[in-house]
């Protein structure tokens, strides 16, 4: 999957987080089947034009944390990701959540 998403606030993202969720509002947990490519370990379908570096968290929830990198307001930043679903369901959901530099 890929995606671009514009930066159409007032502040900086310093981190850009996506969690899997086969339930609206909950977390993914081990026998739902989502992940982001869990098989692979180092996996190289994973990356970002911005980011330079990435965390997956698989449980108990699924989780990828873009991190070393900032994405400026009113610009844009791409990630490649790959999802894997072992138990496929005709819905899920992917969280998208920026994040702002603390204070």
């Amino acid at each position: 999957m890929e995606i671009e998403t514009l930066n159409a606030s007032n502040l900086p993202w310093v981190e850009f987080e996506f969690e899997l969720q086969e339930l609206r509002g909950v977390s993914s947990v081990y026998g739902d089947g989502l992940s982001f490519d869990q098989r692979n370990v180092g996996s190289a379908h994973i990356d970002s034009d911005t980011f330079a570096t990435h965390d997956r968290k698989f449980e108990p929830y699924d989780r990828l944390l873009f991190q070393s990198g900032t994405v400026d307001a009113n610009l844009s930043v791409s990630f490649r990701l790959l999802i894997t679903d072992l138990t496929p369901k005709p819905v899920f959901y992917l969280v998208q959540d920026p994040r702002i530099p603390a204070s």
